[in-house]
């Protein structure tokens, strides 16, 4: 039977929906036969067998689907056109994947016809540190700000670069050297940037205790 994948979308549902499912594959808990999905705008109300529909709700006849909630694609190069991918070398961890992104790609379709929904979007490893990634709902909408729904998710780092699957034992050792140093200084900047937090934040205390005393401009 066919898979009905379900992501609750930006567009709310203008009236309460009811999707009668001969399978449903709940988050948690055990699969149900011959169940309803409730949903009413942006939430799914109730999952059952007893679920009591509304009235006035639109019925979707799935009596011969499975129903279950969308999948996650934890690295997916979706709407990265092959010509903006980095050339090797070319990556940092500064590098945002969101400013590569084509959002009129048209394979989204397939993608969620496949019961993906949500998409982690990383482009080719293209040198050890490539670039930051960005979480994306397949909504349809041709929007990044519209789909996006965290940007800054992970930076993409490699231990030899992936691309033809290929890598030296001594590529793989520089590279876990870079990463290292990298967050070795990391850890460095993060010290130093508490330690002028915390001055400035007694700089201020003290400026404000000096200001008191001299009280208010006569």
């Amino acid at each position: 039977s066919c898979v009905v994948a379900i992501a609750m979308t930006n567009c709310a549902f203008a009236e309460s929906l009811a999707i009668q499912a001969g399978r449903i594959i709940p988050i948690s808990g055990s699969e149900i036969e011959n169940g309803i999905v409730l949903i009413e705008g942006k939430t799914i109300r109730a999952v059952g067998t007893d679920v009591v529909v509304p009235n006035d709700a639109r019925i979707i006849d799935a009596k011969d689907k499975t129903v279950m909630p969308g999948l996650i694609d934890a690295q997916s190069r979706l709407f990265l056109p092959e010509e903006t991918d980095l050339n090797p070398g070319r990556g940092a961890a500064e590098y945002n994947v969101l400013d590569a992104l084509d959002p009129f790609d048209q394979d989204y379709k397939e993608v969620l016809a496949q019961g993906i929904t949500t998409i982690c979007v990383a482009p080719h490893s293209s040198s050890t540190w490539t670039c930051r990634t960005a979480l994306l709902r397949l909504n349809g909408t041709g929007s990044i700000q519209k789909m996006l729904l965290e940007s800054d998710v992970t930076v993409k780092a490699a231990l030899g670069l992936s691309r033809g699957n290929r890598s030296s034992s001594l590529e793989r050792l520089s590279d876990y050297a870079s990463l290292r140093e990298a967050f070795i200084a990391a850890q460095s900047y993060l010290k130093r940037w508490e330690k002028y937090e915390h001055a400035l934040a007694e700089y201020d205390k003290e400026k404000a205790k000096a200001k008191a005393k001299e009280g208010p401009p006569q």
